[in-house]
């Protein structure tokens, strides 16, 4: 299935004054030309939640005043002008999804495709399909576990129809399984319906697989806004997170070696093997790469047990303690590798070196 057409990508347009009993709570100006995922990242109490319910109309005026919101051609909120959430055609992804519960789940969204925002084309069928609940839907929502609860709201969201799909932090309480399940079914209708998506959360190893900008705040402020791949590589983001900093490279499936489960990814004149057969060959894929899984040395080990070695340049080197952050550039695209300060000192890297990268195949996702 080829991605919805929508028509032109809207542009979003956002200035927020936020106070509550006086006090700043979120002030921050951005514009984003809505598609694909837009990540809000930051801490608990960053302001994350706060700026999504804004967007969505939920903030009341009188804590937003001086506030503008655009979306297109359209004001959706500035100075004596303020559009209801249900004007605003957005459709909004809560932690707790608030089914209604004298409803099946056929019932929920039959009830969500009668208050439809617009007619976008986002087929039942194709919705129910994507989001794995078609044994689900005549069971109570009462029955259902934490993430057929999810999938099933999501799924409603969609049936709505919503030009924009807002997200806060849907996979919170889930267990691990679940998480996985419910990212890979948005990766599914980030590519399938074409939706653009604005999605909240404050851990990296959903972002990193999810978003392709970053908004990422601290305290109320908008502290950076970059591209994913920009952002992920940024040595101030990486200590801001050091335990979970993980960066991406793309790669394109094109070979697949049944007898030893493994998929081929060519990264321009490279390639890297991942213990992954269930990769659609010909396509790019994103590869998760946790700076504390990349090792490097000046030259081969040909009797290693690491697979994956890549000859990288090094863009830049941050030392702090007793350990050094390398930025990596592989093919046109950088990554991060942390080793000990030490050891950089011992291979006496500087920038412009050409060194090989190893990386675990088992670690790649």
């Amino acid at each position: 299935m080829t991605p919805l057409s929508h028509g032109p990508q809207a542009t979003l347009s956002v200035d927020l004054n936020i106070t509550r009993a006086s006090r700043p709570v979120l002030n921050c100006a951005f514009e984003t030309v809505l598609s694909g995922v837009l990540a809000l990242y930051g801490r608990s109490g960053a302001g994350k939640s706060t700026l999504l319910k804004a967007i969505a109309g939920l903030c009341p005026e009188r804590e937003s005043v001086g506030t503008t919101i655009r979306f297109g051609d359209e004001l959706w909120q500035a100075k004596h002008h303020f559009s209801a959430p249900e004007a605003r055609g957005i459709g909004f992804v809560f932690q707790d999804q608030q089914l209604l519960p004298h409803l099946s789940v056929r019932g929920n969204l039959a009830y969500a495709e009668r208050r439809a925002h617009q007619q976008l084309g986002l087929d039942w069928t194709a919705v129910v399909e994507a989001t794995n609940i078609g044994s689900l839907l005549d069971r109570a929502p009462a029955t259902l576990s934490g993430g057929e609860q999810q999938r099933v709201g999501l799924a409603r969201t969609l049936i709505n129809q919503p030009r924009l799909l807002l997200l806060d932090e849907p996979l919170v309480s889930l267990d691990p399984r679940a998480r996985m399940q419910l990212i890979r079914i948005l990766l599914r209708i980030k590519s399938e319906f074409g939706v653009p998506m604005i999605y909240v959360s404050h851990r990296w190893d959903e972002i990193v697989r999810l978003a392709d900008t970053v908004l990422w705040l601290e305290s109320g402020l908008l502290k950076r806004y970059e591209s994913l791949s920009k952002l992920a590589a940024d040595f101030e983001l990486a200590k801001y997170h050091l335990e979970d900093a993980a960066c991406v490279l793309i790669g394109r499936a094109s070979n697949l070696d049944e007898t030893q489960e493994l998929t081929e990814l060519t990264i321009g004149q490279q390639s890297m093997w991942i213990p992954d057969t269930t990769l659609s060959m010909n396509t790019d894929h994103r590869l998760l790469i946790r700076v504390q899984d990349v090792s490097l040395s000046l030259s081969e080990h040909p009797n290693s047990s690491i697979l994956n070695h890549l000859r990288c340049a090094v863009e830049g080197i941050d030392l702090s303690g007793g350990r050094a952050l390398i930025r990596l550039n592989c093919e046109g695209q950088s990554f991060l590798a942390q080793i000990t300060r030490k050891s950089c000192e011992s291979l006496d890297l500087e920038p412009g070196q050409t060194l090989l990268a190893h990386i675990k195949a088992s670690v790649l996702s």
